[in-house]
């Protein structure tokens, strides 16, 4: 396997380019035009006064006065058709750029650069680049285009007539061009700044408008807790933000200084040549127009600049995303049918380098069609061997194979499709009942007798049935059904949780040709029928494929070929039920007994000692 830098280049900048072609062409042949509206005012504008005051024709004194009418309605509407032009060009591009990034994050392998705050934190900073880069970089590239010609024109005027003030005006846009482009950094810094505080801010937020974690703020007295949070880091930004206003307000002042001394040195210089009699009216006129114009169009440029550098940097951003520093030559071949094992070869896993060991050793064998079980107490790293197996995150040491194949070798979308899960921590969408179920088969998200036929074998068609519109009820209280129409009629609502664990377990059976189960805790919210019904649907679907089942209910991996006892990392035992269970001294047999002894006759002596307690007055 070979890896090669990719080539540093600007796919974001390329999307706005390519956005809208025309437009793009358009609004640069305005910028072109408008650049030259002031020249021809200047230049029409002197003859128009010296022609009245050489008591010139009359019709030329309606031809110069035509121009000037004509680049005056040019001016005042080129800025509206540009501003519409540049609104439209930068929706289409924002668009793309934004589904080129959240294309390039949902391309991640597996989610340990998601739980990154640093990852988290550029992903802010690229989606709000995806708003304002593209008019930063319009407006930056097309005034630049626009003041070039603009300046060109006007000097050329200037030179004509007082060559001294174009080499004033160049010099004085020096210090205005270095402070604009020192508030160009500060802004695309001060975002970054930001980036993390609005995230904080924003999850605070979600925090107290959540109806699942409303419950604990209104039991716990939480919500002014979380509200202060909020506030405090909304203080923190507008404190970073008044800095850099008030930063931008000395540096602009001093440039507004700058610029005023150039005028009034130009205004001496005519009036001086005035007074001499070597400047006609007309020729004053040009010269003040033109110098106007020459300073205002440097300052334009000096902005256009600081736009252009500081939309650079956010599609910078962007590309940080969407770009990564190396590609891979050598292409992943497509997961095939498991027919032997997925096996782990002394496995050691961490989350980070500083953080101690979850897995550390561990080899263990899941036959094709064969049932394996975890068991172990909390944190001994069963949840994490789930999402090794569905490549969420990379061994540190050690392999885990397909059918002799390195996971790494394989290509992780035709893997997945070959893997059906129930996480712990399952998903619950805000979507219709239909197709929190369908997901489960993105190619079958319409085929209604397959989902029917997942969640009738998960139990649960009874509850969905009965929704208000049966399977195309929306399950969510956040959002509405159709989002063009609100119906109040239609009340969006949500499962209890044992339904939504039935509805997950649908979802997988949606997958039931899958070549490997991974079943995590997936009765854990369940009542004894239905952690019966689920186990039978599991056995009844997935004949022939490997099923891996984590449980704390010792009870319900009893059936399992092979039952692997997982304690500090470490397989500390394995076998059959059976075999666990006259393990003198074991972890399984002790486990087992100690849940089997919750079950005991009501009667014994711990239980009588606490049916003995009297109740409580209220």
């Amino acid at each position: 396997m070979r890896v090669r830098d990719r080539p540093r280049t600007s796919p974001a900048s390329r999307l706005i380019l390519r956005a809208s072609p025309g437009r793009l062409l358009a609004l640069t042949a305005l910028a072109l035009v408008g650049g030259l509206v002031t020249a021809v005012s200047a230049v029409a504008l002197q003859r128009l006064v010296d022609a009245i005051v050489g008591s010139g024709s009359g019709l030329a004194v309606g031809g110069y006065a035509a121009a000037i009418v004509a680049a005056t309605l040019l001016g005042a509407g080129a800025p509206e058709v540009d501003r519409y032009l540049q609104g439209q060009i930068g929706r289409i591009a924002g668009a793309q750029i934004v589904g080129r990034l959240y294309e390039r994050v949902g391309q991640e392998t597996g989610v340990d650069r998601l739980e990154d705050p640093g990852y988290q934190d550029r992903l802010t900073l690229a989606g709000d680049a995806a708003a304002m880069a593209p008019q930063l970089l319009l407006r930056g590239a097309l005034g630049l285009a626009t003041a070039a010609v603009t300046a060109g024109s006007l000097t050329v005027v200037l030179l004509g007539v007082a060559w001294p003030l174009a080499v004033l005006a160049l010099a004085g846009a020096i210090p205005v061009m270095a402070i604009e482009f020192r508030l160009a950094r500060l802004n695309v810094s001060m975002l970054g700044r930001l980036a993390p505080i609005r995230r904080r801010r924003e999850a605070y937020r979600s925090l107290i408008c959540n109806p699942v974690a409303g419950k604990e703020l209104r039991l716990f007295g939480l919500g002014d807790f979380f509200r202060h949070r909020m506030l405090a880091d909304l203080d923190l930004a507008n404190r970073h933000e008044r800095d850099l206003e008030r930063t931008t307000l000395r540096m602009q002042l001093i440039a507004a200084g700058v610029v005023g001394a150039m005028v009034v040195a130009a205004v001496g210089v005519v009036a001086r040549g005035a007074a001499a009699g070597g400047t006609s009216a007309g020729q004053v006129v040009a010269v003040v127009t033109a110098f106007g114009g020459l300073t205002a169009a440097l300052t334009g440029a000096v902005q256009a600049l600081g736009q252009l550098r500081s939309g650079q940097q956010l599609v910078g951003a962007v590309d940080g995303i969407c770009a990564p520093a190396a590609v891979v030559e050598t292409p992943a071949r497509p997961a095939a049918p498991l027919r032997q094992a997925v096996r782990l070869e002394d496995v050691w896993f961490r989350y980070r380098p500083d953080l101690p060991w979850i897995l550390q050793g561990i080899s263990l064998t899941i036959p094709a069609g064969g049932s394996v079980a975890l068991v172990g107490l909390n944190g001994a790293g069963k949840s994490t061997l789930v999402k090794l197996l569905c490549r969420l995150y990379e061994p540190t040491r050690g392999r885990i194979t397909w059918d002799g194949v390195d996971l790494p070798a394989l290509d992780p979308v035709s893997l997945r499709d070959r893997i059906g899960a129930v996480f712990q921590d399952f998903a619950t969408y805000d979507l219709t009942a239909a197709q929190n179920v369908g997901v489960g088969r993105l190619d079958h998200l319409d085929d209604r007798p397959r989902i029917l036929d997942a969640i009738r074998r998960a139990h649960i068609e009874r509850e969905l049935a009965a929704l208000p519109r049966g399977l195309d009820t929306m399950l969510s209280r956040l959002f509405f059904r159709d989002p063009e129409e609100v119906d109040d009629a239609d009340t969006p609502l949500v499962l209890s949780g044992g339904q939504w664990q039935r509805v997950a377990l649908a979802r997988m059976l949606m997958r039931a040709d899958c070549d490997l189960l991974l079943l995590d805790e997936p009765s854990s919210g369940l009542d004894a029928k239905a952690e019966h019904d689920l186990h039978r649907a599991v056995a009844d679907t997935m004949i022939g494929g490997a099923r891996v089942l984590i449980s704390h209910r010792l009870s319900t991996v009893r059936h399992a070929q092979r039952i692997y006892v997982l304690a500090g990392g470490r397989v500390a035992e394995s076998g059959s039920h059976r075999e666990l269970m006259n393990s003198p001294g074991g972890r399984y047999a002790e486990l087992f007994s100690l849940q089997a002894a919750g079950y005991a006759d009501p009667d014994d002596d711990a239980l009588e000692g606490a049916a003995a307690v009297p109740a409580q007055a209220g």
